[in-house]
């Protein structure tokens, strides 16, 4: 039963992939394979590890240090490495979002904390993040990622997947659906 979920599981992961053609050519498959084939796909972390046995694990994460959280400061870390490679000055990410700078960099430095999400949302936007980048954020700074069951979530999805930063245009999708709007800068200054 255990080989058959696993089987199942791994199925799935190439599927996903679209390179299940190749599997079904190769008829037989074991465990051991399993390793091997997913090298061959790009598989997030998570994936991985779910393939991992505990004796296996020191392997793992000597292998994957590059790609783990060292840090005591993730989302700070995260966001200049971001910004950075997107060669993107945190001034104009900060006019762009509507916060005054000093605001925005004590929050990109850990100085200053938000509970939110609005403000990061803000960041991501003006940042035009993609929306796996938007959920990394979010998630290493303490908040819940977007979620597509949430009504004022899914209008964020869509804008980071059609590519919407303009926290005016965002706004103005979520007052035409009825959800509540962006914080204004008043309001979260006043959270702050």
């Amino acid at each position: 039963m255990l080989r058959f979920r696993f089987v199942q599981f791994v199925l799935c992961l190439l599927q996903r992939r679209l390179i299940a053609k190749e599997f079904f050519e190769n008829s037989t498959f074991h465990k051991a394979d399993a390793g091997q084939i997913l090298q061959n796909v790009e598989t997030t972390l998570t994936e991985q590890l779910l393939l991992v046995t505990p004796d296996r694990l020191p392997a793992f994460l000597s292998q994957h240090e590059s790609e783990l959280i060292l840090s005591k400061r993730p989302f700070t870390d995260y966001m200049r490495r971001t910004l950075r490679e997107k060669r993107i000055l945190q001034q104009d990410i900060f006019l762009a979002a509507d916060l005054s700078e000093r605001y925005g960099y004590k929050l990109i430095s850990g100085e200053k904390h938000t509970l939110q999400r609005d403000v990061i949302l803000r960041i991501c936007l003006a940042s035009e993040f993609q929306l796996e980048e938007v959920q990394e954020a979010l998630t290493l700074y303490g908040m819940a990622a977007l979620h597509a069951r949430i009504p004022r979530d899914c209008a964020f999805i869509v804008a980071f997947s059609n590519r919407i930063y303009d926290i005016h245009n965002v706004d103005a999708i979520l007052r035409k659906n009825k959800l509540p709007p962006f914080l204004t800068p008043e309001q979260i200054s006043n959270c702050s």
